[in-house]
C-alpha cells in the first residue's frame, strides 16, 4: 500500500498533507482491520439468516403439529358420528326433531 502511495503522489510527496495523512493511516491500520470488519458483518448477517431459518423450521414444525392435531380430532369425530350412525335406534322413534330417541342396550 506505501509503494501505491509513494507512486501517486510522486517525489513531492511529503510536503503534501494528504499524503500524510493516508501515510499515518496506512501505517496505524493493521493489515487485518478490514478483514476484522469484514468478519463482525458477515457474522452478525449469518446470525440473523441462522435465527430466520430457525424461526421458520419452528414454524413448519409447529404446522405439522397443529395439522396432525387436526386430523387426529376430525378422524374422532368421523368415527363417533359413524358410531352413531349405526346405533341401534327403535322403531317407533317418532320425538321430536332435537331429541336423541337411541336406546343403549347393554
Amino acid at each position: 500500500m506505501m509503494a501505491l502511495l509513494d507512486w501517486v503522489y510522486g517525489p513531492q510527496r511529503e510536503s503534501d498533507p494528504y499524503y500524510l495523512l493516508l501515510h499515518d493511516f496506512v501505517v496505524l491500520m493493521p493489515w487485518w482491520y478490514p478483514l476484522f470488519w469484514a468478519a463482525l458483518i458477515g457474522g452478525i448477517v449469518s446470525w440473523r439468516v441462522f435465527k430466520h431459518l430457525r424461526a421458520r423450521s419452528r414454524a413448519t414444525k409447529g404446522a405439522r403439529r397443529v395439522k396432525a392435531r387436526t386430523e387426529r380430532v376430525l378422524s374422532r369425530q368421523q368415527c363417533e358420528i359413524a358410531r352413531l350412525r349405526y346405533r341401534r335406534r327403535p322403531a317407533n322413534d317418532h320425538g321430536k326433531p332435537n331429541r336423541d330417541g337411541s336406546v343403549a342396550f347393554g
